[in-house]
């Protein structure tokens, strides 16, 4: 499955900038930018109006160059989803 594709089947879908995001129960955000080739999956406190304004004091935790058949990524994406990091 392509990756952009699978992270939309999990409602990140709304877009912010270069952003794609989805707003948690929490309040937190998680999200992703797409670079050339890689994209990078993050956990947020608030949501920064571009990849440029992501920073420690943002991020909670990241998954960088996401692939969805890397079964040690997709658990702690889903971890990041149900907000338990």
């Amino acid at each position: 499955m392509n990756v952009t594709n699978y992270l939309t089947n999990y409602g990140i879908e709304q877009k912010n900038g270069d952003l794609f995001y989805k707003s948690l129960p929490s309040g937190n955000y998680v999200m992703y930018w797409q670079s050339n080739n890689d994209i990078d999956v993050y956990l947020c406190r608030w949501l920064p109006s571009s990849h440029e304004d992501l920073d420690d004091s943002c991020i909670i935790d990241k998954i960088l160059s996401f692939d969805d058949s890397n079964e040690d990524k997709v658990t702690k994406f889903k971890q990041m989803l149900k907000n338990e990091r």
